[in-house]
């Protein structure tokens, strides 16, 4: 079967970012986005 899309363009999509980076950074980065849209609530 022949690739439509180069390796090099395949290693930069959305779904190769997620697989790359688990659950654990995901949560890590939730937290700091909640953290941050907090204050800048609290400070309106």
């Amino acid at each position: 079967m022949k690739q439509i899309f180069p390796k090099e363009i395949m290693d930069s999509t959305s779904e190769v970012h997620q697989f790359k980076h688990g659950k654990k950074s995901q949560v890590i980065y939730s937290i700091i986005l909640t953290a941050i849209v907090i204050c800048l609530v609290t400070t309106i």
